[in-house]
Parts: structure tokens; sequence; C-alpha cells
């Protein structure tokens, strides 16, 4: 296990409220915040974005959003294409903009740092090819969309609460890490819109909910890390309980980062 410390900067308070990670092609990208710096003798709150190394922990890439600048960083979780060249980063607009009440994502090409695009669209993810958003309405229903022609190609009725939500690289199933109803995550059929099973053998809270080659869920959580049948919902593998709030497994399954406030990114050899 390796600790990348996220705590770096001029930080006054070490207790971020939240910390999200996405790990694709031996890149890490971690969004954080907001966290309390002290500015001509007054706190204000930053976000942060940072690119990072798997193999060195080295930070390659770091933007920060100050709570006086117009956008910062929401509290979705930032997403790689398959090949980890491209980066999605669901942005929102602070009060000081003048439409505060704005969502939206940018694509960020990872080998320049710079913009490809941004959307007046708030997504939670997207399948690795890239044809597909799936939209997160904050615990409303899950929407499928074609990209990047951003039509709606269907709504999904599921019991998604407030946790974190992926869709499947062939865009086929929508899993959810936690329900209203039912605490466990779930997996739906994106064409039906029918449940397709909850996670068996599941405890605690789940942080990190992503698909890996050939189909398969991994689930992080406040008690069980795991790889899942979304099929059938049983567990397959489990994985060392890593105490996080969010965490991504990366495509050739060999390695896990997990994210924690106060702690950083660690990385697991699987």
């Amino acid at each position: 296990k390796t600790t990348i410390d996220l705590m770096r900067g001029s930080m006054v308070h070490p207790n971020l409220d939240f910390v999200l990670v996405t790990i694709a092609n031996e890149k890490i990208a971690a969004a954080s915040g907001p966290e309390v710096v002290l500015v001509d003798g007054e706190d204000q709150f930053r976000s942060r974005l940072q690119l990072l190394d798997i193999d060195s922990g080295q930070g390659l890439r770091t933007v920060e959003f100050n709570d006086c600048e117009e956008l910062s960083i929401t509290r979705g979780k930032p997403w790689f294409s398959a090949d980890g060249s491209v980066l999605g980063v669901p942005l929102h607009a602070t009060d000081c903009a003048p439409d505060p009440n704005w969502i939206g994502f940018a694509l960020i090409d990872t080998s320049t740092w710079s913009e490809i695009a941004r959307w007046d669209f708030g997504a939670a993810t997207m399948t690795q090819d890239m044809t597909m958003l799936l939209v997160d309405n904050f615990g409303g229903p899950a929407e499928i969309w074609s990209f990047p022609a951003l039509e709606l190609e269907r709504t999904l009725d599921v019991d998604g609460g407030f946790g974190f939500r992926s869709i499947s690289p062939d865009g086929r199933i929508v899993a959810v890490s936690g329900g209203i109803e039912d605490l466990r995550p779930s997996f739906w059929d994106v064409e039906t819109g029918l449940l397709l099973s909850r996670a068996e053998s599941y405890e605690g809270f789940a942080g990190g909910i992503d698909f890996l080659p050939g189909g398969l869920v991994s689930l992080v959580s406040s008690e069980n890390d795991g790889v899942w049948d979304p099929v059938t919902g049983k567990l397959l593998v489990s994985l060392a309980r890593s105490f996080s709030i969010d965490g991504s497994i990366s495509a050739d399954g060999r390695l896990k980062a997990t994210a924690t406030p106060g702690v950083g990114v660690e990385l697991w050899d699987i």
C-alpha cells in the first residue's frame, strides 16, 4: 500500500469534506475540497483537482478553485476515457458567478491539460468509448444521454438516493452505490429500466462503484470492498478493507485507489 498526500500547500484545516478519485492508464485524478486557506488574514474555501502519477505519486498537474472565483469542482466524481487521454470534470458555479445555479462539465486533454470542450450539463459518468453519458439528477431518476450529440435516450427510475452511479462500458447496465429504500448497491438494465440485482454480502456505506473490463463491478465501502456480478448480485472476490469514502480499480485489475479525507489517496496492490 502506498499513500499519496493530498494535503500539500497552504492549507490550514486538514478535514476535507470530500475526496473523489478515479484511476486509468497509470494516472490518478483526485478531486478534493473544500480546504480552508488563510488569505489576507481571512479564511477562504478552496477545492483542488490533481492529476497524479501512479508510479511516483507525484503531482503532474494541479488546478485550484477558490470561493471567490466563478467556477469550482462539484462533489461529482471525475472520470477518464478508456485510454486515460481525456478527463471529465464535473463543475458548478459559485455565488460569485452571474448564474450561481449553473452546473456542467468539462473535458480535459490529460497530456496538455488543455480544455477540449465544456457543456452546460451535469454528468455523473461516461461509457469508456465516450458515446453515452449517465446523468445524475442528485437523487432523482438517472438519465442516459448520447454523446457528443447530447440527446436524451431514456430515463431510469432507480432507487439511487444520493449515492454514486456508474454505467457499464457497453452502456447496458447502470450501477448505483446505495438507495433510500435499500442501502445495498443495485444494478439496473438500461434497455428495460428493470432492477437486475442488489449486491449480496454487502455491508456499510458504498463510497465508490466502478465497472471492470468484462462487466463486473468493483465496490469500495466503509465495511467491505470487493468485486460483484451485477447480473446475479453475487460477491465474487473480497478485497482488503480500506475504510475509505471513494475508490476506483484500474482497468487491468492490479491496483485499487481509495480516497479518504484527512488521509489522501492510497494505492493498494490487489
